[in-house]
């Protein structure tokens, strides 16, 4: 039975209009959910910023180190929230189409590279005022030649296989000069795979797994964007047959999850994994080659001059960073030295939460914050917050010398670019901050002072009681 309408009712009638842009709002409001969701997504990539990040200066060793994405950090008393968890994975780029394994392309790009890193040497040693020096290098960085046609020659030699005489050299150019790339993951790769693969008495692996280690990136999620780069890593680690290289590789595995480890946004308990991991894969690396050199010879000024010099140095070193530099591990005793040369510990400082800066007077971003610095140290209270600042400038003279125009009221000690100081605590970017709380615990590794990093500051300082 039909229910019956009143008398004086009436159905109500809703129009196509009011239909369409009902749906036109709701349309709307979707995909502007999607746009916020797609920017907050972690491991966004951003453009490599122009090169005045690595400080005038610092020692090729810290230089080749230098990460390019702000990405690294870690708070244990932050909860991640679960959207985090994923790691959003670059995509490989397509290459020009109109290039084959010609040798002469990659040969006329690196000659366009070469001039064009003479042009930007001159422009960080000039002798003009630092905001001058800033836009020349800017205008210098947008100008830098563009390496996508080299990338394809290189490849389609790569892929030829044995039948190109330029193989070596080919996969050589990819590990080496793609690591700017966006998709630098998938080019570095394919090089060392090319290198295992075709040259098996290769002695260059010191040199080319420290270009694959600093092509590496990480989400603030702590997961690694170089998952191809990885997957070398473990590879080598488990199956190459040269101690020294299987050795050299596990090290590089355990450099990974230590960083992993120190994700602003990690989960505790996949922080702790970390840990736990990059530690399993430092102990015992060493065995059978302990006193087989690490790295080449390492002259002055080298790219090696402050690696350690043997394996067994080199596993001792890393075993320490992770359980004592790493966020989670327990602070360890350090000895530095002020900008007037006398000794100074960190043990000085116990009882309170200590705020560890690595950076230099040549880092136009640790110039920038250093306001924000001066208002924390001007907030906190001293008995309970101390900022430490440790230069990795060649010479101290430098800090002095800015100090006259900044006032930095903290304690400041110098260590230079290739001090074990810096080496220990995996310095990849400047400014590198740490977060220490009274009992000496790290809570945390950035480098920049976001909102959440001086939050959890504060917040850190008031429990202290």
């Amino acid at each position: 039975m039909q229910r019956r309408i009143p008398r004086g009712g009436r159905r109500s009638h809703v129009g196509p209009a009011v239909w369409v842009g009902t749906g036109s709002a709701l349309l709307l409001l979707l995909l502007l959910i999607a746009a916020v969701l797609y920017a907050l997504r972690p491991g966004l990539v951003v453009p490599a910023p122009p090169p005045d990040l690595v400080p005038d200066g610092a020692g090729d060793w810290l230089q080749s180190r230098i990460r390019r994405l702000p990405l690294t950090g870690g708070a244990a008393a932050i909860a991640a929230p679960r959207r985090r968890t994923f790691a959003f994975r670059p995509p490989r780029l397509p290459l020009p189409g109109d290039v084959g394994p010609d040798w002469a392309v990659v040969e006329e790009y690196l000659e366009r590279q070469r001039a064009w890193t003479d042009l930007e040497r001159e422009l960080a040693l000039a002798d003009i005022p630092a905001e001058a020096k800033w836009r020349r290098r800017q205008d210098a960085w947008s100008e830098r030649p563009n390496t996508r046609r080299a990338i394809a020659a290189a490849t389609a030699i790569v892929e030829a296989g044995g039948a190109q005489e330029r193989l070596i050299e080919a996969a050589g150019f990819l590990v080496a000069h793609t690591n700017a790339e966006p998709d630098a993951d998938w080019h570095m790769a394919v090089g060392a795979r090319t290198l295992a693969a075709h040259a098996p008495h290769f002695e260059e692996w010191p040199r080319v797994m420290m270009q694959l280690d600093a092509g590496r990136t990480f989400a603030p999620n702590g997961q690694s964007m170089a998952r191809e780069i990885d997957a070398f890593f473990e590879q080598m680690a488990a199956n190459t047959a040269d101690p020294a290289v299987r050795a050299m590789a596990r090290y590089y595995v355990a450099v990974g999850l230590m960083r992993s480890a120190n994700g602003f946004w990690s989960q505790p308990r996949v922080r702790e994994a970390s840990r736990r991991r990059a530690l399993e894969a430092a102990s015992g690396l060493s065995a059978g080659v302990e006193q087989e050199a690490f790295a080449p010879a390492q002259e002055p000024g080298s790219s090696f001059a402050s690696m350690p010099p043997t394996f067994a140095a080199a596993e001792a070193s890393l075993i320490h960073g992770i359980r004592h530099a790493t966020v989670g591990g327990a602070l360890s005793e350090m000895v530095g030295r002020r900008l007037d040369g006398s000794e100074d510990r960190l043990s000085a400082y116990a009882g309170r939460v200590v705020l560890i800066e690595f950076w230099a007077t040549g880092c136009r971003r640790c110039a920038v914050e250093l306001p924000a610095l001066r208002e924390l140290v001007a907030e906190l209270p001293a008995d309970r917050f101390t900022l430490l600042a440790i230069s990795v400038d060649e010479a101290p003279e430098a800090v002095i010398e800015l100090g006259r125009d900044e006032p930095m009221p903290w304690t400041n000690w110098h260590a230079g670019p290739a001090s074990d100081i810096a080496r220990r605590w995996d310095v990849r970017a400047l400014p590198t901050y740490a977060l220490v709380d009274r009992e000496g615990v790290i809570l945390a590794r950035t480098d920049g002072l976001t909102d959440a990093f001086t939050s959890l500051i504060r917040r850190t300082v008031a429990a202290v009681r």
